[in-house]
């Protein structure tokens, strides 16, 4: 007697080839979207979570008053110089931004600390 086989997806059984994983072309379907909706979500998820953490650091030296730290400062509690929201370039500077709160690289060792707001009031 031959044995069924069920679906991957839906667990009904299936008729026709021995190499069948699927009932049919929605449950096929419906099972891949969901592997790759998991995967993108999960990428997502860990961007997210660093440029978080990047703008708690930012918010909490600007709120304790530094303008200006070493590159050292954030690296120690955690920053990633690689994830950032945005880009803005003003007059020969580059910010780069966490959401509102951004930096810029002076030199190799100092960053200098600003808000959004404050780079637009240097403009007017």
């Amino acid at each position: 007697m031959e044995k069924l086989k069920a679906c991957f997806f839906c667990s009904r059984s299936i008729k026709g080839r021995s190499d069948k994983r699927f009932c049919n072309d929605l449950c096929r379907s419906s099972y891949n979207y969901g592997i790759r909706r998991r995967t993108s979500m999960l990428l997502i998820s860990h961007i997210n979570c660093t440029l978080t953490r990047n703008r708690r650091i930012l918010d909490k030296l600007i709120t304790a008053g530094h303008a200006q730290v070493s590159k050292e400062v954030l690296l120690s509690d955690g920053f990633d110089f690689e994830h950032y929201t945005s880009v803005v370039s003003e007059s020969f500077n580059t910010y780069c931004f966490c959401y509102d709160l951004g930096y810029q690289i002076i030199g190799e060792e100092q960053i200098l600390l600003i808000k959004k707001e404050e780079l637009s009031g240097l403009n007017s």
